[in-house]
């Protein structure tokens, strides 16, 4: 098979320091993926590679969601005992 890449698509991210960061994500002919992060890092990986990564990207969010929960549960219930943050 001749070799070809096709671009998946991009994604602009922020890093911490709030600066813009693109992601591109591309897969081959050697049926590998590609993550391109900025100009400075590129992840080549295998489709089982992709998978692993991928449930731990959920589990991730997941873990966010929850902290997030966690937060709106906690300020309901010192509104509801009429604590007042003081800024």
């Amino acid at each position: 098979m001749k070799f070809f890449e096709k671009e998946v698509g991009k994604l602009e991210a922020e890093d911490k320091m709030k600066r813009p960061c693109e992601i591109t994500v591309r897969f081959d002919a050697h049926e590998t993926v590609s993550i391109e992060i900025g100009s400075s890092c590129t992840l080549r990986l295998s489709e089982k590679e992709v998978d692993a990564l991928r449930r731990l990207l959920f589990d991730a969010s997941n873990g966010v969601a929850a902290v997030r929960n966690q937060k709106a549960e906690l300020a309901a219930t010192m509104a509801a005992v009429g604590f007042v943050e003081i800024k």
